[in-house]
């Protein structure tokens, strides 16, 4: 009996030692991704769509000194014809609060990276950083908290982020597609 006891807790320890060990190198592979993808966008090796709401930073009633910047960093992929987003970066400013976001995908167009800072003058500075798998979230970083152990209580917000990511995506694909070949014809009709 104790050595069947003794047998299962060696099994369920080795289990939990490779699905760590697996968690870890999906991490390592996502920072590789990041590293990458941000070396691509320093050597101007990506794409980049920029859209600026309210550009001169006029104030806005009840919020004051507004500005949201979003940057699709992307790829063409010739022999498909389609574009690869590679990473969504938002910063905004409103009035004494400054926030910066970061959406990064991997090949599939799935969601592997969230990095949100928020700073408000006379607080403190606030990060996360997620990691996911699967569309599922596999590591939360707050600030200098790591939790690896996610359980349904943060279920709700990394949906969340899912579902933000999808509407920026969807963003970006109305735009990237913006054909003026129409505006050409009316040119040449002239």
């Amino acid at each position: 009996m104790k050595k069947s006891i003794i047998l299962s807790i060696i099994f369920l320890l080795v289990c939990q030692s490779i699905a760590f060990s697996q968690q870890v190198e999906r991490i390592s592979k996502i920072k590789e991704i990041y590293y990458k993808i941000n070396n691509d966008i320093e050597s101007n090796a990506l794409y980049c769509n920029e859209f600026v709401l309210n550009k001169g930073k006029l104030s806005w009633p009840a919020v004051g000194i507004y500005q949201e910047k979003m940057q699709f960093f992307y790829d063409y992929n010739t022999q498909y014809g389609s574009y690869n987003l590679k990473k969504i970066v938002i910063k905004a400013e409103h009035s004494i609060t400054k926030t910066y976001i970061e959406f990064l995908f991997n090949d599939s167009g799935n969601l592997i990276f969230y990095y949100y800072s928020f700073q408000r003058d006379h607080d403190g500075k606030l990060e996360r950083r997620c990691y996911f798998h699967n569309n599922l979230l596999i590591r939360l970083i707050e600030n200098t908290k790591i939790i690896d152990k996610i359980d349904n209580n943060y279920k709700d917000y990394w949906t969340a982020i899912i579902k933000r990511a999808d509407k920026y995506k969807n963003l970006f694909n109305s735009n990237v597609y913006f054909d003026t070949s129409d505006i050409e014809q009316l040119k040449d009709n002239d």
